[in-house]
């Protein structure tokens, strides 16, 4: 059902493109959000001009960057279906309260999104998971809570990385520490052999380092220090041919 929705709303902004242009409605959709509304950009008739926007060569905008920006609000203002060609949206360090909107997973070609810092609450939507061209997901320093499909830093998350995570193929940052984490499942990680960057220190992740580890042979971080973590190091880890010295094991019981 929250496909079928979320699949619905991105019909009705075709539907309403054929009425009006689509860069047009770029520009409605960024006015909406009230976060340009005291800038002076505004008084341009080119969107692409204002502060943090960037458009591609047809005038689409494919980035907004809008960190410590001191705006407010909440995300739903943002009309994620207005924006076919998105390919990265920062809001990160501001003020934006509330959900994250299933409606996100509209964004079909985002390669990064940055939601840190922020007071965003509640579970990350499922939707998340159909954004496979991400790369980078940063969701830090917020409220969320429930299970999750990546994140970076200091949410209060806990339980296991569900299933949906191996969706976002792409990903080559991913960062959970500092979290309630208690399981790992060896599948839903090895799924993500795009990994560059795996950081899982401080959390509660007990048993044995799984020896499908050695199948994110594109490594170059490993960090999985403070942890219950025993037994020896599988020597499977061999195969991450390119971890650099700096990846940790230490102060694991």
């Amino acid at each position: 059902m929250v496909i079928w929705v979320t699949l619905f709303i991105c019909h009705v902004a075709t539907v309403a493109a054929s009425e009006k242009s689509s860069i047009q409605l770029e520009k409605e959709a960024l006015l909406n959000t009230s976060w340009w509304q005291n800038s002076e950009a505004i008084n341009s008739s080119d969107h692409c001009t204002w502060y943090g926007v960037s458009c591609n060569i047809a005038g689409s905008v494919n980035g907004v960057s809008l960190i410590n920006a001191n705006i407010t609000g909440k995300l739903d203002r943002f009309n994620f279906s207005c924006f076919p060609n998105l390919i990265s949206l920062d809001l990160s360090n501001n003020n934006i309260k509330g959900f994250i909107p299933s409606e996100i997973g509209c964004l079909k070609n985002l390669e990064k999104l940055g939601l840190s810092g922020n007071n965003l609450n509640g579970p990350i939507p499922s939707t998340l998971g159909q954004l496979t061209q991400l790369s980078f997901l940063y969701l830090s320093s917020n409220k969320l809570d429930g299970q999750i499909l990546s994140s970076i830093g200091h949410n209060q998350f806990n339980g296991s990385i569900p299933p949906e995570i191996g969706s976002i193929n792409g990903l080559t940052y991913l960062d959970l520490s500092n979290n309630d984490m208690h399981g790992v499942n060896p599948q839903e990680l090895t799924q993500l052999t795009k990994l560059r960057y795996l950081d899982l220190s401080s959390n509660l992740i007990s048993g044995q380092i799984p020896s499908t580890i050695g199948v994110l042979y594109n490594l170059e971080y490993l960090d999985l220090s403070y942890n219950k973590l025993n037994g020896p190091i599988p020597a499977s880890i061999g195969y991450c041919s390119e971890l650099q010295a700096k990846s940790q094991f230490p102060c694991n019981k």
